[in-house]
């Protein structure tokens, strides 16, 4: 939260961002921001939001510069990524063009040792149309179905369970 002791009339904050790509700052807008009506306590004026999204495990360390009508106000982040147990890749430098079907399988290893079950699929992406198994059919072929950012195991048609310390595609 970003207060301000009375400057609530006047200050807004306008935009932030970040010196390094795998530092996202989100502000919530002041006109979504209830105001604090007790005394002595500073009005929230924004709320900043930060999402950490590291390629390879390791420290991050960055500058969030958040513009306000009265200047900018710099803030030092840092957050630590730690490697991913279930074995995931992320998908960065694709390109594809609109329209464009992009193959790629999403594996996942279970490290538990009982049976996993995943029970769906999603990207953060709304432009990302993603296909079960099944769904995609040749050119030439049945239309293939309009993609969403989630797919459920019932879309899947299959359970999707992975043994213990196995690796399986979803």
């Amino acid at each position: 939260n970003i207060y301000c002791d009375g400057c609530f009339d006047f200050l807004n904050v306008e935009s932030a961002s970040s010196d390094v790509l795998e530092i996202i700052p989100a502000l919530a807008p002041r006109s979504g921001v209830k105001t604090n009506k007790k005394k002595g306590k500073s009005p929230i004026i924004a709320v900043l939001h930060v999402m950490f999204i590291a390629q390879q495990p390791g420290e991050i360390y960055g500058k969030i510069a958040v513009s306000t009508t009265a200047g900018v106000i710099n803030y030092e982040v840092s957050g630590t990524a730690k490697p991913n147990s279930y074995g995931l890749e992320p998908v960065v430098h694709s390109r594809a063009i609109g329209g464009e079907v992009m193959h790629h399988p999403v594996s996942v290893f279970n490290p538990f040792n009982d049976v996993m079950q995943v029970t769906q699929v999603s990207t953060n992406d709304t432009f990302i149309q993603l296909l079960a198994p099944g769904e995609f059919r040749p050119v030439g072929q049945k239309r293939t179905p309009a993609g969403s950012s989630r797919i459920l195991p019932e879309r899947a048609g299959a359970a999707w369970t992975i043994n213990p310390q196995e690796t399986s595609i979803v």
